[in-house]
């Protein structure tokens, strides 16, 4: 008996606490009703699409296009802006325009915003100041492509001529004082190891930073040649030229061996009188007691020259 009294007690505290949080509910929501049925003046932020810009323009501003208006609407509608912020449009042609903008006035275009609003939305248009929307001349310039790469020939293999890019310029277009800082466009980066022949690769340009600005084309054709090449060392006489001195001098040896590197193609038609190695004689050479040879002439189709000796002995002649 006494755990059946127990029981309906907590059965009857349970059903109070229930009526309580219905209660509460129809509480809040008369009362949120109430507060939502109520007018109220705010500051709204409307999101701008911009219309009918002529093709050889474009807005100066990356970010968003915003207009501020004081409006004053019941709770409701404040609640649906928060969700969805408005948006709206306006087309350039019913603008006033400058040299270098557009320029919505209140007094004289406040139907195209008040166009776009809730028949219940009521907009204070003293308080709007005129809205300006900054636009630039779209202009072109032609600038080199410029390789941005890193290519390694594989051992006995080389190239004498540059990597070229087909085109090797593009056409950037975009507002003129954008494209005052352009001088060049890049490729994205590149990279090959163990090259041993020819090869063409399409390489994508960079994309510009700024969204404004636009290529005529987005990639270019990379060209390689890669031959075969071979070490190969040849004699040449070694030159004196005298600095200051009258002093005859007799100098040994009389020519050295010059080391260099170059295609099998170019290799037999390097001769001797494409080199001139030079000892200079002056009062450093004295004081040193040998002469430095160092190698002043070789032919575009070689490279990596270097001497077979690095002191050349010499006498001085009696007079």
């Amino acid at each position: 008996m006494k755990q059946w009294i127990v029981n309906k007690f907590k059965e009857a505290k349970e059903g109070r606490f229930k009526v309580f949080i219905i209660c509460f509910l129809l509480v809040f929501a008369v009362a949120s009703l109430n507060k939502l049925s109520k007018y109220y003046t705010n500051n709204l932020v409307v999101a701008v699409e911009i219309l009918g810009l002529p093709i050889d323009k474009v807005l100066t501003t990356d970010s968003p296009v915003e207009m501020n208006l004081t409006v004053t609407t019941y709770g409701f509608n404040w609640l649906r802006y928060a969700l969805m912020p408005p948006r709206m449009s306006l087309a350039v042609d019913n603008l006033t325009r400058a040299d270098s903008f557009y320029v919505w006035i209140p007094s004289k275009h406040s139907y195209l915003i008040r166009s776009q609003l809730d028949k219940d939305v009521n907009w204070d248009t003293s308080s709007s100041e005129p809205f300006y929307i900054n636009y630039d001349q779209f202009n072109q310039k032609k600038v080199p492509i410029e390789l941005k790469a890193s290519l390694t020939f594989a051992a006995g293999y080389d190239s004498f001529d540059k990597p070229i890019l087909n085109p090797d310029s593009v056409t950037v277009v975009g507002p003129s004082e954008a494209l005052k800082g352009i001088q060049s466009v890049q490729t994205v980066q590149f990279d090959k190891d163990q090259i041993n022949a020819n090869f063409e690769e399409r390489i994508a340009l960079e994309i510009p930073a700024n969204s404004s600005i636009k290529l005529d084309l987005d990639e270019a054709i990379l060209k390689v040649n890669a031959e075969k090449f071979s070490e190969g060392s040849i004699e040449v006489p070694i030159s004196l030229q005298f600095e200051g001195l009258n002093t005859q001098i007799k100098h040994f040896p009389k020519s050295t061996e010059v080391v260099f590197y170059t295609s099998l193609a170019q290799f037999p038609s390097i001769i001797s009188e494409d080199f001139t190695v030079l000892c200079r004689f002056d009062s450093l050479s004295v004081d040193r007691g040998y002469l430095k040879p160092e190698i002043t002439k070789w032919p575009e189709a070689v490279r990596n020259v270097k001497l077979g000796l690095s002191r050349v002995e010499f006498i001085v002649e009696a007079e």
